[in-house]
C-alpha cells in the first residue's frame, strides 16, 4: 500500500492509506498474467494510462487473484513514511522495520531524484553495504 500523508479536517496529517501500489507484483506466472492483463486493460481513462488506476480496479474486480501485505513487512512502500519507520542494524547492514520490529524483506522507495524528502538515506546504505561485500573474503 502506498501511504500518502493526506490531511483531516484540523489541517494534520491524518495517515490514511489511499490505494495499492501498483509497483510491485509477485506470484505465481499465470496469475501474473492475468493480473496484468486486466490492470493493462482498466488502466484506460481520458486516453492517457495509468497503472495505479489500472491494478487498484483489477484488484478490486479479482479480489481472489490479490493479496494485499497489509504489514509491509514483504514490501514496504516508503513514499511519505516518516523516518523512524526504518532503521539499519550497523552490526550487520539489515534494514529494520521498526513499526514490525523484523528485518525488511523489500523496500520500495522514492528514488534518488524523487523531489521529496527520502525518510531514509538508502545511497549511504548501499555504498555501506557494497563496501562490506569488497571485505567478505
Amino acid at each position: 500500500w502506498d501511504y500518502y500523508p493526506t490531511t483531516g479536517a484540523l489541517g494534520q496529517p491524518d495517515g490514511y492509506y489511499r490505494a495499492a501500489n501498483a509497483g510491485w507484483f509477485m506470484g505465481p506466472a499465470e496469475d501474473l498474467v492475468v493480473f496484468l492483463e486486466c490492470a493493462l486493460a482498466s488502466g484506460w481513462a481520458g486516453g492517457q494510462y495509468d497503472d495505479q488506476r489500472g491494478a487498484n480496479l483489477c484488484m478490486l474486480e479479482n479480489p481472489g487473484l490479490i493479496t494485499v501485505d497489509y504489514t509491509g513487512t514483504l514490501i514496504i512502500d516508503l513514499h511519505g513514511m516518516p523516518r523512524h519507520v526504518m532503521s539499519e542494524s550497523f552490526v550487520d547492514g539489515r534494514v529494520i522495520n521498526n513499526l514490525a520490529n523484523v528485518t525488511q524483506c523489500f523496500a520500495h522507495t522514492n528514488g534518488l531524484n524523487c523531489p521529496e524528502p527520502q525518510p531514509y538515506d538508502w545511497g549511504a546504505w548501499a555504498l555501506r553495504l557494497t563496501d562490506r561485500f569488497g571485505k567478505s573474503g
